[in-house]
């Protein structure tokens, strides 16, 4: 397995991939002008599921916007494990910001 990065202005994009170079996990976002970072994509092919992948991606996005100065990571909960425990997001640290609806943050410690 190769980890890939792509940084291009305020987008990055973090993919793993096979032997073959076929994407078999990916997370990418971008920067926002109030020091936040948004995700936009997290995916895992079926395959290489409950394998922490999709944790690896979340953490090198982690450590890459708190070199950068963000002071949160934002995304949407569109999983079907929403709302429910053993969530990869809830796994991460991220909470819900309101009850019963899927934006969550991630506040990165302070320095």
């Amino acid at each position: 397995m190769t980890l890939c990065k792509t940084i291009q202005g305020n987008y990055m994009h973090f993919k793993i991939l096979d032997n073959m170079n076929n994407i078999i996990s990916e997370v990418e976002g971008y920067y926002e002008i109030n020091n936040n970072f948004n995700i936009t994509n997290l995916y895992t092919d079926e395959l290489y599921r409950n394998k922490y992948l999709a944790t690896t991606l979340i953490n090198c996005i982690k450590n890459t916007v708190k070199i950068n100065k963000c002071i949160s990571i934002t995304v949407d909960d569109c999983t079907d494990r929403f709302l429910q425990t053993h969530n990869i997001y809830i796994n991460n640290d991220f909470t819900y910001v309101t009850d019963g609806l899927p934006e969550m943050i991630f506040y990165l410690p302070c320095v």
